[in-house]
């Protein structure tokens, strides 16, 4: 259960937040989502139009790692528009190896032909109809993204983040259940429990998507028949560690 108060001190510091950073020099298409009002708390989330957004990284530390990959798809009201969806190589001073390049299939050319980083965040800024972001373990997203800003002088944007990874954990678990097998909240074994295709891993629009996918059947089993119901600030309770 999530307790209202909590809900509401969750939402009131992004509201506090976003309100203080509204007036910052944020670059580009990142001004635009600044201007508008931030999203209420009790709008319907499928009034909003939703940005699934994956990032592929050669590892989980922001400081010594970089984005190799940036994928997303948007979801205008709860509808996965693929002509929306883009997938973008991101260039790097220091090209994937070994491991990271059997990961993601991305080779050291591949890199060099590849998006300046800021050129690729600010397609995802056009990309943003509004300020709500859904990816699966969020915290990896937000942390590239805090470095890049705070590089810049700039904070982390305050964006309504989504996360299936913590909207499944906070859903009752099986009957019975002591112990999380290994691997029991990566995106494709939650995706299976609902019944949901296989699709390959580590390629971040095939990821975007499939977070997506998942959102959608998420909402379905909180709310039933009454998925219009569901509002932007229940979401963004559902997404906290």
């Amino acid at each position: 259960m999530r307790w209202p108060f909590l809900r509401r001190s969750a939402w009131q510091r992004l509201a506090q937040l976003y309100a203080q950073q509204a007036g910052l020099p944020w670059p580009g298409a990142l001004a635009t989502v600044f201007s508008r009002p931030l999203a209420g708390e009790n709008a319907p989330l499928f009034g909003q139009t939703i940005l699934a957004l994956d990032f592929e990284t050669s590892g989980l530390n922001p400081d010594q790692d970089n984005i190799v990959s940036i994928g997303f798809v948007a979801l205008p009201a709860g509808i996965i528009r693929l002509a929306s969806a883009r997938h973008m190589l991101v260039q790097s001073a220091v090209p994937e190896q070994g491991d990271a390049i059997r990961l993601h299939h991305i080779l050291p050319q591949m890199q060099r032909q590849g998006l300046p980083l800021a050129e690729a965040l600010e397609s995802v800024w056009q990309a943003l109809d509004g300020q709500v972001v859904l990816g699966h373990g969020t915290v990896v997203e937000q942390a590239f993204i805090a470095r890049f800003f705070r590089l810049a002088g700039l904070p982390a944007p305050a964006l309504i983040w989504l996360d299936t990874l913590n909207i499944e954990k906070s859903l009752p678990r099986p009957w019975g259940m002591e112990q999380e097998p290994r691997g029991y909240w990566q995106l494709a074994e939650v995706r299976r429990r609902y019944g949901l295709p296989d699709y390959p891993a580590h390629h971040a629009l095939v990821d975007a998507v499939a977070c997506a996918e998942l959102l959608l059947v998420q909402i379905d089993r909180l709310y039933r028949h009454t998925a219009a119901s569901a509002t932007v600030g229940e979401l963004y309770q559902y997404s906290q560690p």
